[in-house]
Protein backbone atom coordinates (compact mmCIF):
# COMPACT_ATOMS: atom_id res chain seq x y z
CA UNK A 1 0.00 0.00 0.00
CA UNK A 2 1.42 3.46 -0.85
CA UNK A 3 2.22 5.89 1.92
CA UNK A 4 -0.97 7.86 2.41
CA UNK A 5 -1.81 10.62 4.86
CA UNK A 6 -5.39 10.29 6.07
CA UNK A 7 -7.37 13.38 7.03
CA UNK A 8 -10.93 12.75 8.21
CA UNK A 9 -13.56 15.48 7.95
CA UNK A 10 -15.87 13.44 10.29
CA UNK A 11 -19.08 14.35 8.44
CA UNK A 12 -20.74 11.23 7.03
CA UNK A 13 -17.53 9.21 7.48
CA UNK A 14 -15.85 11.03 4.62
CA UNK A 15 -12.05 10.82 4.48
CA UNK A 16 -9.44 12.29 2.17
CA UNK A 17 -6.17 10.43 1.74
CA UNK A 18 -3.52 12.86 0.58
CA UNK A 19 -0.79 11.26 -1.50
CA UNK A 20 2.57 13.02 -1.08
CA UNK A 21 4.52 10.27 -2.83
CA UNK A 22 2.46 10.29 -6.03
CA UNK A 23 4.85 10.83 -8.93
CA UNK A 24 2.58 13.18 -10.88
CA UNK A 25 0.76 16.42 -10.16
CA UNK A 26 -2.54 15.14 -11.51
CA UNK A 27 -4.08 13.61 -8.34
CA UNK A 28 -5.42 15.85 -5.60
CA UNK A 29 -6.59 13.13 -3.22
CA UNK A 30 -7.93 9.62 -2.87
CA UNK A 31 -11.13 9.69 -0.82
CA UNK A 32 -13.70 7.40 0.76
CA UNK A 33 -17.30 7.94 1.81
CA UNK A 34 -19.48 5.66 3.93
CA UNK A 35 -22.99 7.01 4.59
CA UNK A 36 -24.23 6.69 8.13
CA UNK A 37 -27.87 6.19 7.21
CA UNK A 38 -30.30 5.78 4.35
CA UNK A 39 -30.85 9.03 2.51
CA UNK A 40 -29.79 11.43 -0.22
CA UNK A 41 -26.51 13.24 0.28
CA UNK A 42 -25.74 16.69 -1.07
CA UNK A 43 -22.60 16.86 -3.23
CA UNK A 44 -21.24 20.34 -3.82
CA UNK A 45 -19.73 21.35 -7.17
CA UNK A 46 -15.94 21.67 -7.31
CA UNK A 47 -15.00 21.64 -11.00
CA UNK A 48 -12.84 18.52 -10.68
CA UNK A 49 -13.10 15.12 -12.35
CA UNK A 50 -13.43 12.06 -10.10
CA UNK A 51 -13.00 8.39 -10.88
CA UNK A 52 -15.32 6.63 -8.43
CA UNK A 53 -16.11 3.07 -7.46
CA UNK A 54 -19.50 2.63 -5.80
CA UNK A 55 -20.10 -0.71 -4.12
CA UNK A 56 -22.01 -2.75 -1.56
CA UNK A 57 -20.12 -3.35 1.68
CA UNK A 58 -20.49 -6.78 3.19
CA UNK A 59 -19.15 -8.39 6.35
CA UNK A 60 -15.41 -8.08 6.99
CA UNK A 61 -15.21 -5.19 4.51
CA UNK A 62 -15.90 -7.38 1.50
CA UNK A 63 -17.23 -5.60 -1.59
CA UNK A 64 -19.71 -6.58 -4.30
CA UNK A 65 -21.84 -4.97 -7.00
CA UNK A 66 -19.04 -2.56 -7.91
CA UNK A 67 -20.14 0.23 -10.24
CA UNK A 68 -17.63 2.56 -11.89
CA UNK A 69 -18.37 6.26 -12.32
CA UNK A 70 -16.50 9.10 -13.99
CA UNK A 71 -17.92 12.31 -12.56
CA UNK A 72 -17.24 15.31 -14.78
CA UNK A 73 -16.43 18.88 -13.73
CA UNK A 74 -19.54 20.07 -11.90
CA UNK A 75 -20.87 23.61 -11.69
CA UNK A 76 -23.99 22.70 -9.71
CA UNK A 77 -24.83 20.56 -6.71
CA UNK A 78 -26.43 17.12 -6.87
CA UNK A 79 -28.09 14.61 -4.56
CA UNK A 80 -26.67 11.09 -4.29
CA UNK A 81 -28.85 8.34 -2.77
CA UNK A 82 -27.08 5.84 -0.54
CA UNK A 83 -27.57 3.36 2.29
CA UNK A 84 -25.37 2.41 5.27
CA UNK A 85 -24.16 -0.57 3.22
CA UNK A 86 -23.10 1.65 0.32
CA UNK A 87 -19.43 2.50 -0.03
CA UNK A 88 -17.61 4.94 -2.26
CA UNK A 89 -13.92 5.15 -3.11
CA UNK A 90 -12.66 7.81 -5.46
CA UNK A 91 -9.67 9.50 -7.03
CA UNK A 92 -10.09 13.24 -7.32
CA UNK A 93 -7.91 14.68 -10.07
CA UNK A 94 -6.56 18.17 -9.92
CA UNK A 95 -8.42 20.66 -12.04
CA UNK A 96 -7.94 19.92 -15.71
CA UNK A 97 -5.95 16.72 -15.18
CA UNK A 98 -8.78 14.23 -15.03
CA UNK A 99 -9.87 14.68 -18.62
CA UNK A 100 -6.35 14.49 -20.02
CA UNK A 101 -5.63 11.33 -17.99
CA UNK A 102 -8.84 9.72 -19.22
CA UNK A 103 -8.64 11.11 -22.75
CA UNK A 104 -12.04 12.81 -22.54
CA UNK A 105 -13.44 16.14 -23.70
CA UNK A 106 -14.09 18.30 -20.61
CA UNK A 107 -16.74 20.38 -22.37
CA UNK A 108 -18.83 17.27 -23.05
CA UNK A 109 -18.23 15.94 -19.53
CA UNK A 110 -19.28 19.17 -17.81
CA UNK A 111 -22.07 18.52 -15.29
CA UNK A 112 -22.29 14.93 -16.54
CA UNK A 113 -21.32 11.46 -15.39
CA UNK A 114 -20.23 8.32 -17.18
CA UNK A 115 -21.82 5.28 -15.53
CA UNK A 116 -21.00 1.59 -15.69
CA UNK A 117 -20.34 0.66 -19.34
CA UNK A 118 -19.50 4.23 -20.31
CA UNK A 119 -16.99 4.48 -17.47
CA UNK A 120 -15.54 1.06 -18.29
CA UNK A 121 -15.17 2.11 -21.93
CA UNK A 122 -13.23 5.21 -20.86
CA UNK A 123 -10.91 3.07 -18.70
CA UNK A 124 -10.49 0.15 -21.10
CA UNK A 125 -8.69 -2.83 -19.56
CA UNK A 126 -7.94 -0.81 -16.42
CA UNK A 127 -11.57 -1.32 -15.42
CA UNK A 128 -11.16 -5.10 -15.04
CA UNK A 129 -9.17 -5.24 -11.76
CA UNK A 130 -11.40 -2.52 -10.29
CA UNK A 131 -14.62 -4.47 -10.72
CA UNK A 132 -12.91 -7.69 -9.58
CA UNK A 133 -11.66 -6.32 -6.25
CA UNK A 134 -12.73 -8.46 -3.28
CA UNK A 135 -12.50 -6.06 -0.33
CA UNK A 136 -12.23 -2.36 0.46
CA UNK A 137 -8.47 -2.40 0.99
CA UNK A 138 -7.83 -4.15 -2.32
CA UNK A 139 -10.18 -1.79 -4.16
CA UNK A 140 -8.40 1.24 -2.73
CA UNK A 141 -5.04 -0.14 -3.81
CA UNK A 142 -6.27 -0.95 -7.32
CA UNK A 143 -7.84 2.49 -7.63
CA UNK A 144 -4.57 4.12 -6.63
CA UNK A 145 -2.65 1.97 -9.13
CA UNK A 146 -5.16 2.87 -11.84
CA UNK A 147 -4.50 6.56 -11.23
CA UNK A 148 -0.75 5.89 -11.48
CA UNK A 149 -1.19 4.13 -14.81
CA UNK A 150 -3.41 6.86 -16.21
CA UNK A 151 -0.90 9.50 -15.12
CA UNK A 152 2.00 7.67 -16.73
CA UNK A 153 0.30 7.83 -20.14
CA UNK A 154 -0.23 11.57 -20.39
CA UNK A 155 1.80 13.93 -22.53
CA UNK A 156 0.62 17.47 -21.68
CA UNK A 157 0.82 20.05 -24.45
CA UNK A 158 2.18 23.57 -23.94
CA UNK A 159 -1.41 24.80 -24.16
CA UNK A 160 -2.47 22.47 -21.37
CA UNK A 161 0.52 23.43 -19.21
CA UNK A 162 -0.28 27.13 -19.64
CA UNK A 163 -3.92 26.63 -18.72
CA UNK A 164 -3.15 24.32 -15.77
CA UNK A 165 -0.68 26.84 -14.38
CA UNK A 166 -3.21 29.67 -14.67
CA UNK A 167 -5.89 27.53 -12.99
CA UNK A 168 -3.44 26.75 -10.19
CA UNK A 169 -2.73 30.44 -9.64
CA UNK A 170 -6.46 31.18 -9.59
CA UNK A 171 -7.06 28.39 -7.10
CA UNK A 172 -4.21 29.48 -4.82
CA UNK A 173 -5.70 32.97 -4.51
CA UNK A 174 -9.23 31.60 -3.96
CA UNK A 175 -10.52 33.04 -7.22
CA UNK A 176 -9.40 36.60 -6.53
CA UNK A 177 -7.23 37.06 -9.63
CA UNK A 178 -8.66 38.46 -12.87
CA UNK A 179 -8.35 36.78 -16.27
CA UNK A 180 -6.42 39.86 -17.42
CA UNK A 181 -3.79 39.37 -14.71
CA UNK A 182 -3.58 35.64 -15.42
CA UNK A 183 -3.14 36.27 -19.15
CA UNK A 184 -0.39 38.81 -18.51
CA UNK A 185 1.49 36.30 -16.36
CA UNK A 186 1.06 33.64 -19.05
CA UNK A 187 2.20 35.99 -21.80
CA UNK A 188 -0.88 35.45 -23.98
CA UNK A 189 -4.06 37.34 -24.77
CA UNK A 190 -7.11 37.13 -22.54
CA UNK A 191 -9.05 35.41 -25.32
CA UNK A 192 -6.34 32.80 -25.83
CA UNK A 193 -6.06 31.96 -22.15
CA UNK A 194 -9.82 31.80 -21.76
CA UNK A 195 -10.06 29.28 -24.60
CA UNK A 196 -7.18 27.29 -23.15
CA UNK A 197 -8.83 27.10 -19.73
CA UNK A 198 -12.23 26.05 -21.11
CA UNK A 199 -10.56 23.40 -23.28
CA UNK A 200 -8.63 22.12 -20.25
CA UNK A 201 -11.14 22.32 -17.40
CA UNK A 202 -14.46 22.45 -19.23
CA UNK A 203 -15.42 25.53 -17.20
CA UNK A 204 -14.83 29.22 -17.82
CA UNK A 205 -12.34 31.26 -15.82
CA UNK A 206 -15.20 33.25 -14.30
CA UNK A 207 -17.02 30.12 -13.17
CA UNK A 208 -13.85 28.59 -11.73
CA UNK A 209 -13.17 31.79 -9.77
CA UNK A 210 -16.71 31.68 -8.38
CA UNK A 211 -16.28 28.03 -7.32
CA UNK A 212 -12.98 28.83 -5.60
CA UNK A 213 -14.59 31.71 -3.69
CA UNK A 214 -17.42 29.42 -2.63
CA UNK A 215 -15.01 26.71 -1.45
CA UNK A 216 -12.96 29.27 0.46
CA UNK A 217 -16.02 30.68 2.22
CA UNK A 218 -17.27 27.19 3.11
CA UNK A 219 -13.90 26.25 4.60
CA UNK A 220 -13.92 29.39 6.76
CA UNK A 221 -17.42 28.55 7.99
CA UNK A 222 -16.34 25.02 8.85
CA UNK A 223 -13.68 26.40 11.19
CA UNK A 224 -15.81 29.28 12.51
CA UNK A 225 -19.53 28.48 12.07
CA UNK A 226 -20.58 31.75 13.72
CA UNK A 227 -18.26 33.92 11.61
CA UNK A 228 -19.65 37.39 10.86
CA UNK A 229 -21.23 37.01 7.42
CA UNK A 230 -20.56 40.54 6.20
CA UNK A 231 -16.89 40.08 7.10
CA UNK A 232 -16.89 36.63 5.49
CA UNK A 233 -18.17 38.11 2.23
CA UNK A 234 -15.30 40.59 2.21
CA UNK A 235 -12.66 38.00 3.15
CA UNK A 236 -13.85 35.55 0.50
CA UNK A 237 -13.80 38.14 -2.28
CA UNK A 238 -17.52 38.78 -2.77
CA UNK A 239 -18.67 42.30 -3.62
CA UNK A 240 -21.09 42.21 -0.68
CA UNK A 241 -23.13 39.84 1.46
CA UNK A 242 -26.00 39.73 -1.04
CA UNK A 243 -23.55 38.59 -3.73
CA UNK A 244 -22.30 35.84 -1.41
CA UNK A 245 -25.86 34.70 -0.67
CA UNK A 246 -26.64 34.45 -4.40
CA UNK A 247 -23.51 32.39 -5.06
CA UNK A 248 -24.25 30.05 -2.14
CA UNK A 249 -27.75 29.46 -3.51
CA UNK A 250 -26.31 28.94 -6.98
CA UNK A 251 -23.77 26.32 -5.96
CA UNK A 252 -25.32 24.76 -2.88
CA UNK A 253 -28.99 25.63 -2.82
CA UNK A 254 -28.63 27.21 0.62
CA UNK A 255 -27.42 30.43 2.24
CA UNK A 256 -24.36 30.89 4.50
CA UNK A 257 -26.68 31.39 7.48
CA UNK A 258 -28.67 28.20 6.84
CA UNK A 259 -26.23 25.69 5.43
CA UNK A 260 -26.63 21.93 5.97
CA UNK A 261 -24.01 19.48 7.15
CA UNK A 262 -22.11 18.76 3.98
CA UNK A 263 -18.73 17.39 2.91
CA UNK A 264 -16.18 20.09 2.10
CA UNK A 265 -13.29 18.88 -0.04
CA UNK A 266 -9.78 19.97 0.86
CA UNK A 267 -11.06 20.78 4.32
CA UNK A 268 -8.60 22.58 6.63
CA UNK A 269 -6.36 20.23 8.56
CA UNK A 270 -7.22 20.53 12.21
Amino acid sequence: MPRIQSEETVLFNYCEYFTPDFEHDCVEAVWSFRPGKLGKYLVLPDGRVDLVARFHVGDNETVSHIRLIVAGPASRSSLVPATPRTGFLGVRFRLGWGVICLGLDPRILRDATLLDEQARSALGTLAIPLVQARNVSELQQVLFNTARTLASRIQPSSRFARAANAIGVLQDCDGKSSITTLAQKAGVSVRTLHRDIVATAGLSTKLLAALFRFEHAMRILRIAPSHNLALLASEAGYSDQAHMNREFRRFGGFTPAARPDVVIINAPRT
